[in-house]
C-alpha cells in the first residue's frame, strides 16, 4: 500500500493558507503567492531529455511597472515536462523554508506534530 504525502502552508507567522495538498498544489501556492506568476520551460534537449527550468515574476503582478519572468535555480532534466514537475514541486517545497518572501510547506504529519507540540507547551 502507497500512502500519499499531503502538505500544510502557512504565513511565516504561522496562519495556515491550505492543508492536505498534493505537492503540485502547495508548490503552487508558493510560486503564487502575493500575485506573483510563475511558470516551467523547456530550455534544451539532449537526446531523450529537455531540461525544464521553473521561471518566476520578478515582482507581484499586483505591482506597477510590469514584470519580466526569471530563472530559478530549480532546473531538471527529464523526458518530458509531466516526468519533471513533480521533481520540481518536491524541490519547491524543499528550498521555500530559507525564501525570505515564500510561505513556509510542511507535510501535514509535521504540521500535526507541530501544533501538538504547542498545545503541550501551554
Amino acid at each position: 500500500m502507497t500512502t500519499t504525502t499531503t502538505y500544510t502552508v502557512t504565513h511565516k507567522d504561522g496562519e495556515v493558507i491550505a492543508r492536505g495538498l498534493s505537492a503540485y498544489d502547495a508548490m503552487t501556492e508558493v510560486m503564487g503567492y502575493d500575485s506573483y506568476r510563475w511558470e516551467v520551460r523547456a530550455e534544451e534537449t539532449e537526446g531523450d531529455e529537455t531540461r525544464f527550468a521553473l521561471y518566476t515574476s520578478s515582482q507581484s503582478a499586483a505591482s506597477y511597472g510590469g514584470y519580466k519572468m526569471v530563472p530559478t535555480v530549480i532546473a531538471v532534466w527529464a523526458k518530458n515536462e509531466a516526468e519533471a514537475m513533480p521533481i520540481i514541486a518536491d524541490e519547491v517545497i524543499r528550498q521555500c523554508g530559507g525564501w525570505r518572501k515564500s510561505p513556509d510547506v510542511y507535510t501535514d504529519a509535521e504540521y500535526d506534530a507541530i501544533i501538538a507540540q504547542a498545545e503541550e507547551d501551554e
